[in-house]
Order: C-alpha cells, then sequence, then structure tokens
C-alpha cells in the first residue's frame, strides 16, 4: 500500500511541476529546475519540492508570472479552466487566503513567492482552518483524509497552546 501511495505522491507532483514548467518557460529564460524532487520534512507532514529560478524575460514582470502561475495546479486543479469552474461552482466557502502567493517584491523587480498551502482565519471564538489534499488518480479518501488531518494539526497546536 505504502508504494502506490507513493506512486500517486510523484505522479501528483509531476502534474503540477509539468503545469509550472511550461508556464515559466514562456515567460523565462536561463531557467533552472531541479533536477528532481527532493523531500521536505516537516514535524507531522513531509511534501516533495522542486525548485524554480530564472530570468523573467524583458517584457514581463514577477506580478506578470503570479497571475499566470494562481491559481497553480495544487490548489485550483488542472485543466486550470475546467476546475475553476468546478470550484467556483461548487466550492461554497471563502477561502480567505488559502492558496494565494505569499512572498516579497523588492524595488528592482526581484522577489520570491510560494503557494499558501494552509491559512486560518480567527474571528473571536471562531476559526477557520484551510489544508487541501492532492486527489488524483490513485488517490485514497482515508489517506487523503489522515493526511489533511495531520497538515490542520500544526495549526490546531498553535490555537491550543494560545488558550
Amino acid at each position: 500500500m505504502r508504494i502506490q501511495l507513493f506512486n500517486k505522491d510523484i505522479n501528483e507532483h509531476a502534474l503540477v511541476m509539468n503545469t509550472i514548467k511550461a508556464i515559466l518557460t514562456d515567460l523565462c529564460t536561463d531557467l533552472y529546475i531541479d533536477h528532481s524532487p527532493s523531500l521536505h520534512k516537516l514535524p507531522k507532514v513531509q511534501h516533495l519540492i522542486t525548485c524554480f529560478k530564472g530570468k523573467i524575460k524583458s517584457n514581463k514582470n514577477i506580478l506578470d508570472i503570479i497571475h499566470c502561475l494562481h491559481p497553480t495546479p495544487a490548489v485550483g486543479g488542472i485543466p486550470k479552466a475546467a476546475a475553476i469552474n468546478f470550484l467556483s461552482t461548487y466550492e461554497t466557502m471563502d477561502r480567505g487566503w488559502y492558496a494565494g502567493p505569499i512572498g516579497w517584491i523588492n524595488s528592482d523587480g526581484d522577489g520570491e513567492f510560494m503557494v499558501a498551502l494552509r491559512s486560518g482565519m480567527i474571528h473571536e471564538d471562531n476559526a477557520v482552518l484551510f489544508a487541501g489534499c492532492g486527489i488524483v488518480a490513485g488517490s485514497e479518501a482515508e489517506s487523503e483524509f489522515q493526511e489533511t488531518e495531520l497538515k490542520f494539526s500544526t495549526m490546531l497546536d498553535a490555537i491550543i497552546a494560545k488558550n
């Protein structure tokens, strides 16, 4: 069972990577992409991660890249138009900052952005937490649910510690 989930995770990551690569190839020169994903280990979960670096074409800027990438397939789905249509039809909640681009940009136009894969909104005594899971061929509902619970646990720990 673990091998199947591992292959599912590799395939899920590849779908996201290939989409990002295609977008950045049109917007950047001197594009460098890690040869293979690495494992980013956190206390309760681990993620596959691949870094991209490049020079933005002279007729583009970092905000053009953010516009073209957002939402990434990791949080919006693919094919993009169909996935966004599905989410806008069936997702009945406001995602808040979840899945948004976060990062920095300086006066020279250099910057670094990532996707907010976890977020939460607290209002008075209520908290709404956001974390997702990648649903692709080979996904198993129980495994995805357990993974999402682990993702929430870090934010829950912080909320509980504050009280």
